[in-house]
């Protein structure tokens, strides 16, 4: 197995969010990307099948006129997004050991919100007590017999994460792999990491819990495949500039990322 380290520093930009300063940041591109070879790790997925066969949810109609959008990665010789298998839930954990006063409901609200405009589904598998990487990578070899990690949605802090120091509010992306003969790449596992003081803070305000769902949107945008944009109307422009609801970019977006092929 081939781990190529993809990660990408963006230029962070500060901006007020109803007077508070945040931000968010990336760790852009994917975690990592791994190339499994044939006869590789267990757990890996098989061939690619039909785009729509198997759908869990029917794909999502991007809004009239399109708008802004970019995505983490794009396939070999394509500007077909990298994805996450339609077919299949996207399983989550979350650990809420640092969760602070107020924030319960807001990562469920803001995968909601990714479910609504792109097709894809989550499975909440419980709480778990691993922390998030410090580097922002993630392991993608699942132990022998297992399948992948669930993605790993963590309440941390700038100590544990260094990448949260100053005004990063939160980071987040996906590991993708090709197994098997195909160079077809898809998503199996990711992270995100919240900054709980920042957000504690957030939560202060007439419209904190709106704002931290913001947040957590733009990073699970950035978890199922969307990459910034240089448009302030957009969830996922890289600071935070009081955009609580998804753009008509950030929709075409996730209706575009929604539509990738299944994996058997």
């Amino acid at each position: 197995m081939t781990i190529l380290d993809r990660s990408i520093e963006f230029a962070e930009q500060p901006g007020m969010l109803g007077g508070m300063r945040c931000r968010t940041r990336t760790t852009a591109l994917t975690l990592a990307v791994a190339l499994l070879v044939a006869g590789g790790a267990a757990g890996s997925a098989g061939a690619a099948a039909g785009p729509q066969a198997h759908r869990i949810a029917p794909p999502v109609a991007p809004p009239a006129g399109g708008g802004p959008h970019s995505f983490m990665m794009t396939e070999p010789g394509s500007s077909k997004p990298v994805t996450y298998s339609p077919c299949q839930r996207i399983r989550y954990a979350v650990n809420a050991a640092r969760q602070p006063a107020g924030a319960s409901g807001i990562v469920a609200s803001a995968i909601k919100a990714v479910e609504k405009y792109s097709g894809l589904r989550f499975r909440y598998v419980g709480t778990t007590k691993r922390k998030p990487s410090s580097s922002g990578e993630a392991s993608v070899t699942p132990a022998p017999g297992k399948t992948y990690a669930p993605v790993l949605i963590a309440w941390t802090t700038p100590k544990q994460v260094p990448a949260l120091r100053g005004s990063v509010a939160g980071e987040g992306g996906s590991t993708a792999v090709s197994s098997g003969t195909s160079s077809y790449l898809h998503y199996v596992t990711g992270q995100v990491s919240l900054d709980a003081a920042d957000i504690a803070k957030m939560l202060q305000r007439s419209n904190g819990r709106a704002l931290a769902r913001a947040i957590v949107m733009h990073e699970l945008g950035h978890v199922v495949g969307l990459d910034h944009v240089q448009n302030r109307r957009q969830i996922m422009y890289p600071v935070n500039t009081g955009q609580t609801t998804w753009g008509k970019g950030d929709r075409t977006g996730l209706a575009l990322i929604g539509r990738g092929r299944c994996v058997a």
